[in-house]
């Protein structure tokens, strides 16, 4: 008994001469008491959003990784996807070695096998250095006829996109392997997705039929470069997109007695027209403001099928940014575009179903203009 109260207590002080935290192995782990096993993990964060807060778990449904030695070799690549990404401790482990490496994450582009919305190269044959890990967003092409008002041989995209997310790193996997334990890397996401909608009403509370009007929105950004930056070098380059829902809702109008605006009002029920349309990434660069520089400006367009009038045609990145406010000043445009993935607009039209450009809302926010100059 002695013996063993003795071999106890050098084992103790032997313990207290090693810094807390930084307990070495050899020595001191037996063959029952575990190991020094280093793992090196990584945890996904989209944070990157509206709320600032992360929500990864229920909006992100698959990933897929990239990494880069400091030589620029792809060393590694995996996909996984499933219910173990939606519990809030989902890591991806690491099966590296020591040393410096960049990360890339392309998620949620697996979400539906066979019909991914986007073609993002996945082995060692396609990808062997950082710049070849690119997204490519699927398109369609217009026969002449079909759709409406699209030349023949034009890109569109009239697809409800799966959410699409890019993140990407520098990490060091320093050698722990003489204290063992658990390491964990950040890889922080940007949505490139975004939803539109668009809601026509005439002021006269007259019914509106969606089938009269064509919506189409106009950018360069369906290739993405590793980096996240647009690629523009390639004939297939303007996309069309098209809604991949349009229907008729109702709204109510309130109206006054001109004679007793305080005393009464009643709620007029009209229909107006609506249409949903998904766009890859929105950028601030795209603006009319930069159309001197780089000729690319993303445009909404709202035609009239009866004489294919453009009723509506507003450079949309400038719209959308409109509504970032004084709340918002703090961040950059890209920054906001990036955050915000979810944009309502809503037109009112005169009798003629002419768009009265002095007013529209956006997001809930009444925008009222003194001149024209957007439009």
């Amino acid at each position: 008994m002695k013996k063993k109260i003795t071999h106890s207590l050098l084992m103790i002080l032997l313990m207290a001469m090693v810094a807390p935290g930084l307990v070495a192995c050899s020595g001191l782990i037996y063959e029952d008491e575990g190991d020094c096993e280093v793992v090196y993990q990584l945890q996904f964060i989209y944070d990157k959003n509206m709320k600032w807060a992360d929500a990864f778990a229920s909006e992100v449904k698959s990933v897929r990784v990239y990494v880069f030695d400091d030589k620029d070799s792809l060393v590694w690549t995996t996909t996984e996807s499933g219910p173990q990404l939606a519990t809030g401790y989902y890591r991806m482990k690491l099966p590296l070695k020591p040393g410096k490496y960049h990360v890339l994450a392309w998620c949620g582009a697996d979400n539906n096998k066979g019909n991914e919305h986007f073609d993002i190269p996945q082995n060692l044959a396609e990808v062997k250095h950082f710049k070849d890990a690119t997204c490519f967003m699927k398109r369609n092409h217009a026969d002449g006829e079909k759709p409406a008002y699209l030349a023949k041989g034009a890109a569109y995209s009239d697809s409800l996109l799966h959410p699409l997310y890019h993140g990407e790193t520098e990490i060091e996997l320093k050698d722990y392997s003489e204290y063992g334990g658990v390491y964990t890397y950040p890889v922080h996401l940007t949505k490139d997705t975004n939803t539109i909608r668009i809601v026509l009403q005439q002021l006269n509370g007259a019914d509106l039929d969606v089938n009269d009007f064509i919506f189409t929105i106009t950018d360069k950004n369906g290739f993405m470069a590793a980096d996240n930056s647009i690629i523009y070098d390639y004939e297939d380059n303007v996309i069309n997109y098209r809604p991949w829902a349009t229907y008729s809702g109702i709204a109510g109008i309130e109206e006054r007695d001109p004679k007793r605006p305080a005393m009464s009002r009643t709620i007029t029920q009209v229909n107006v027209a609506q249409a949903e349309l998904t766009t890859a990434r929105l950028m601030a660069k795209h603006s009319s403001y930069f159309y001197d520089k780089n000729e690319i400006t993303t445009m909404l367009t709202i035609t009239r099928k009866s004489d294919g009038v453009a009723i509506v045609r507003i450079p949309l990145v400038d719209y959308c940014l409109l509504v970032k406010g004084l709340e918002h000043s703090n961040i950059t445009d890209q920054d906001y575009l990036d955050r915000q993935d979810e944009y309502s607009m809503v037109f009112f039209l005169d009798e003629d179903h002419y768009w009265i450009s002095s007013i529209i809302l956006i997001n809930s926010w009444r925008i009222v203009f003194q001149n024209h100059e957007l439009h």
